[in-house]
């Protein structure tokens, strides 16, 4: 029956292997270059592997067009297109990589942790207080980004200086299901301001352009 043939597969098919591949160098010249998991392979924690390869054909025709369009096309300007290219993309599928690997701690291990909890409880509050408009959670960066410079390495970040934030204003949270009713607007709005937007305004990002709706 159906749950004996799934207990089998279970126990007798071969692992899968998941990797992360981060290569060197992506260009040879005007000669070739690598794009997609060739590049960058990534594990499926953070569901961008496909996103990501989409990002770079974008970014790679785009490129193309400025460099190589077919009238003016050169090897001169394949290279310049192709190394204008690895320079735009690598950093972005370096930061995709390494949230891919941290969401797999999180969803292993982390989830598990009362603390870890209550923080991202302060993050979803605070995500959806009158602040949200300059707030916006990583994962809603990653997922929901793009537009606005919200790219993988500016969500990266931006993340790690708001997980600081978060951190501190849990200190004043009692508990997850409390959050939303404890959490410190004014003490939030001040951390805001005196950390994360000065870094937004340096990469210039848009948090308007990051939004849940479709």
């Amino acid at each position: 029956g159906g749950v004996e043939a799934a207990a089998r597969q279970l126990a007798e098919n071969p692992r899968g292997i998941l990797g992360t591949v981060r290569a060197r160098q992506w260009a040879v010249g005007g000669k070739a270059v690598l794009v997609g998991d060739a590049a960058h392979a990534i594990v499926p924690f953070f569901g961008q592997g496909m996103n990501c390869g989409f990002e770079d054909v974008h970014e790679l025709v785009r490129l193309l067009d400025e460099h190589a369009a077919p009238a003016v096309a050169s090897p001169a300007g394949y290279a310049a297109a192709f190394a204008a290219f690895e320079a735009a993309r690598k950093p972005n599928a370096d930061a995709i990589a390494d949230m891919a690997l941290e969401n797999y701690v999180e969803m292993q291990s982390s989830t598990a942790d009362p603390q870890f909890r209550l923080c991202k409880a302060v993050e979803n509050a605070l995500e959806n207080s009158p602040l949200g408009a300059r707030f916006r959670s990583r994962y809603a960066m990653v997922c929901y980004g793009g537009a606005g410079n919200v790219t993988y390495a500016n969500a990266q970040a931006l993340g790690r200086v708001q997980w600081e934030i978060v951190l501190e204003l849990a200190k004043g949270v009692s508990s997850a299901e409390e959050a939303a009713a404890q959490l410190d607007v004014a003490q939030a709005e001040r951390l805001l301001a005196e950390r994360l937007e000065p870094l937004q305004k340096e990469l210039q990002v848009d948090l308007a352009t990051v939004s849940h709706a479709a």
